[in-house]
């Protein structure tokens, strides 16, 4: 999350606006994820999956590729690809695909990842 308000910090500070919107979409299958993020940078409007969190505790493991939980996945990952700033890690399959994908639909951007 440090490089996050790096980033915001460096954005406000580029278009001189005092307060940015600083929403930020966080894809995770775990609710815990998503109450110690409101907990430890509550200045931040996080969008999650709500779905996602509901699916993974209805299907457990066992369940994992079930059609509504591939898509489930499919919808994170062009979210994350789609992103103007991208923080991922590479320990996760779905971190390393939306990083690829990222860099498909912008080549550009490959600094803002």
């Amino acid at each position: 999350m440090a490089l996050v308000e790096e980033y915001f910090d460096i954005q406000e500070a580029s278009l001189k606006t005092p307060e940015l919107d600083k929403s930020i979409f966080v894809g995770t299958d775990e609710p815990r994820i998503i109450d110690e993020i409101k907990m430890k940078y509550p200045g931040f409007q996080l969008v999650y999956n709500e779905s996602a969190i509901a699916q993974a505790q209805k299907t457990g493991d066992a369940n994992r590729l079930s059609n509504a939980s591939v898509a489930t996945i499919v919808k994170d990952l062009f979210i994350l690809a789609n992103a103007e700033f991208l923080v991922c890690t590479f320990s996760s399959n779905v971190g390393r695909l939306a990083y690829e994908l990222h860099l498909g639909l912008k080549p550009w951007s490959q600094d803002q990842v």
